[in-house]
């Protein structure tokens, strides 16, 4: 996060000269080096042949950037609809199947793997259905009437920076959630509950610093 703020002039300046046909530019090619190229080189060759280190373009192979990018796209450019949020959550299943069976693959490939072994495809096509949820997420709250829904979704909001700084502390913290409830539920349930429980640890902590009142002015300031 501090490596994007550092490149925020350059990026800032990018976007505001970037058309609707260099964000569908960006977006392809970030598929496509990110996601359809790795799972080729798997395919074809098991992972011994790579695209050379020095072939690597770099908005198209730095997540960092790419988000940002995309971010301001979804929010500023593209208007969403309920055809192009359909045809999102098509391409979102596609993905996610496509990255089940690129991991089932590898395990027959590779055999018994280590846990980064695993998450090798994880991220190739997430950019999808990330896309796709902030597609309907802001479909939704377009749509919110409600005064009170109002006002909690900004105190939410307004701690999502704050969560996401501290996160790694809380999963630390709430471990136990996932060693107490894995033997009863499983380890997929269990690792839901212990996100959440992660979650809860963090949003407390967030809010109750954002009111304390020595350090709520400082705190607000940068989160």
């Amino acid at each position: 996060y501090i490596a994007l703020l550092l490149m925020m002039p350059f990026l800032r300046a990018m976007v505001k000269g970037m058309e609707e046909e260099d964000f569908r530019y960006l977006i392809a090619g970030y598929v496509l080096m990110f996601g359809v190229v790795p799972c080729l080189e798997f395919c074809l060759w098991k992972g011994s042949v790579t695209i050379h280190e020095s072939f690597n373009p770099i908005l198209f192979m730095t997540p960092n950037i790419f988000y940002a990018l995309v971010g301001y796209y979804l929010e500023h450019h593209r208007q969403t609809g309920e055809r192009r949020i359909g045809l999102g959550i098509v391409l979102s299943v596609a993905a996610l199947a496509v990255t089940c069976f690129m991991t089932h693959y590898q395990t027959i490939v590779v055999g018994e793997c280590s846990p980064e072994q695993l998450e090798q495809f994880f991220n190739c096509f997430i950019c999808i259905p990330a896309m796709t949820l902030y597609d309907i997420m802001k479909c939704v709250g377009e749509k919110i009437r409600s005064a009170r829904l109002k006002k909690i979704l900004p105190v939410l909001g307004g701690t999502v920076f704050g969560i996401y700084l501290i996160e790694k502390f809380s999963r630390a913290l709430t471990d136990y959630v996932y060693v107490l409830t894995a033997p009863i539920l499983g380890s997929f349930v269990a690792s839901l509950i212990w996100v959440f429980a992660a979650f809860a640890v963090s949003f407390v902590v967030v809010v109750g610093m954002k009111n304390v009142p020595v350090i709520k002015k400082m705190v607000n300031k940068f989160i």
